[in-house]
């Protein structure tokens, strides 16, 4: 039986394939003879931002990633080194949960500091730029969460972020706020 990471690829390898037929785009398929180049699939999350294909091919990234963890072996360096050219708010959500993915301890993920410091100041952009979509906001909490036991200066700076997206926040990132906090209060 099919697990669910592969059902979900599956359907957004449709998604994705309509998408190029419907902008005429075939060409840039990524996809051939039932394989994905996942280069090319990643190369085409920052390419023809007069589309939307950027937000379709960061999404189907994510789930490639998911379903074949071992990509995020070959391609984390690219995706933290062109983490900073990320601009469809989609799709930093999208690569948050890939960012998620990679610091979560079963990828066996080993970051440089150099690596560290690029997810940590443009996340810490991304969380304080204003309106910006709660998905992303919530993502950077776990990511920063994830690196804050690495970075006590990113544990400290965290907390007053959280508190204050308590204060000012929209109701739907406190609770996602609440329980970062509540895990960086138990570690300190």
């Amino acid at each position: 039986m099919p697990d669910k990471d592969n059902i979900e690829l599956e359907k957004q390898i449709k998604r994705f394939l309509d998408v190029l037929k419907r902008n005429k785009q075939e060409y840039l398929s990524p996809i051939h003879s039932g394989k994905i180049d996942s280069r090319a699939l990643f190369n085409l999350c920052f390419d023809y931002y007069d589309s939307n294909l950027p937000l379709h091919a960061s999404w189907l990234l994510e789930k490639y990633v998911k379903a074949e963890p071992h990509q995020l072996q070959l391609l984390h360096a690219d995706i933290i080194t062109k983490l900073n050219d990320v601009r469809i708010e989609g799709s930093q959500r999208i690569f948050g949960n890939i960012l998620i993915c990679i610091l979560d301890k079963r990828s066996n993920i080993v970051l440089n500091s150099d690596q560290e410091e690029i997810i940590i100041e443009t996340i810490f952009n991304w969380m304080i730029t204003p309106d910006k979509a709660v998905a992303v906001v919530a993502n950077c909490f776990e990511i920063l969460y994830y690196l804050s036991n690495k970075h006590s200066w990113v544990k400290e700076e965290l907390a007053a972020q959280i508190e204050y997206f308590l204060k000012e926040g929209p109701p739907s990132i406190q609770s996602r706020g609440k329980k970062i906090l509540s895990r960086i209060r138990k570690n300190i």
